[in-house]
């Protein structure tokens, strides 16, 4: 498993000026999580992240939102890996999050997500489960999510962008 851990992560080759705050590399503030295709099932998403003490609620434990945004993170590159080439946009309708322990800053923690529903079609929701573990392989929190899959004109419309950054218009060309 380390030997994935040392090649370029896919949102550092994909979107390398990514400005998310849970998963973007460009990000000085945001939390950075870097995700991989799994080794042996190309429609899982596996991944590392390491809080910083800016992420925190309580002094020494990660803010349960700071996790949270990690797990949305996880299920769009989820999402994204598995239907690659699709011409959508992947926003999350809804997440049902739960929490077992607290993790830690400066623990390297690890991400793991699936797809348990493709959809039926285009417009109907595909349904994430995601999970962190600590360095010690203990289940932290997970996340069910449903994302929608728009089209670019609806995403356009939607958000009132305009455009794209370039590394976003490589993906997205209809925006």
């Amino acid at each position: 498993m380390k030997g994935i851990y040392s090649t370029p992560s896919l949102n550092e080759t994909m979107l390398p000026q990514g400005i998310c705050l849970g998963c973007g590399i460009n990000n000085p503030h945001g939390f950075r999580a870097k995700f991989w295709r799994g080794p042996d099932n190309t429609d899982e998403i596996i991944g590392r992240v390491t809080i910083p003490e800016h992420g925190c609620g309580w002094p020494g434990i990660v803010h349960g939102g700071s996790l949270f945004t990690v797990l949305d993170c996880l299920a769009a590159w989820t999402v994204f890996a598995a239907r690659p080439g699709a011409p959508t946009v992947n926003v999350t309708q809804s997440a049902t999050s739960r929490y077992f322990k607290p993790a830690r800053p400066g623990q390297i923690l690890s991400l793991a997500g699936t797809l348990r529903d493709a959809g039926h079609d285009r417009s109907s929701p595909v349904i994430t489960f995601g999970q962190i573990h600590n360095d010690q392989g203990q289940l932290l929190a997970e996340l069910e999510a449903s994302l929608m899959t728009l089209k670019p004109a609806v995403f356009k419309r939607l958000t009132g962008l305009a455009q794209l950054p370039p590394d976003y218009q490589r993906h997205f060309p209809d925006l």
